[in-house]
């Protein structure tokens, strides 16, 4: 009854990533107030999560080390693109600063592909749509008669 352990235990800091998917509409280069891109799926390992609907998103509990973060481009509306690398790797160091990852997508610009005009082609339509053969219709001579 009286016994007595001596435990060690070791204190990690759990850290975190922070990060913003966003569309440089202003063309600054930068983020800006109501740039943010909602519903983007971010993958870091196994984990999973999507940007909020400021474009914010993070992953959390994350043990000092080196990871690195996904974009799925699949999960982008698809009026966008991805403008940025599409992976960040980073460290995550044991103190000091959260590290935060942007990524920046833009709108797709449209494919306009010019194409030669086809030249000699034929419909061919069934029976059942082939107009019906071209009648000749003769006219007459008008006649006047001339009363007494």
């Amino acid at each position: 009854s009286g016994r007595r352990a001596d435990v060690s235990f070791a204190m990690v800091n759990l850290r975190e990533i922070h990060g913003l998917v966003y569309v440089d509409s202003n063309g600054n280069g930068r983020p800006d107030e109501g740039e943010g891109v909602e519903m983007v799926t971010l993958k870091l390992g196994d984990e999973v999560t999507s940007s909020m609907v400021d474009g914010r998103f993070g992953f959390y509990n994350l043990k000092p080390g080196i990871y690195t973060v996904k974009l799925v481009s699949t999960s982008l509306p698809m009026e966008l693109v991805v403008a940025s690398d599409q992976e960040v790797t980073l460290e995550v160091p044991a103190t000091g600063e959260v590290p935060e990852v942007l990524f920046r997508v833009e709108k797709r610009k449209e494919d306009i592909r010019f194409v030669e005009p086809v030249q000699d082609f034929v419909i061919i339509a069934p029976a059942a749509f082939t107009a019906p053969a071209k009648q000749t219709v003769q006219s007459q001579p008008a006649r006047v008669r001339n009363n007494p």
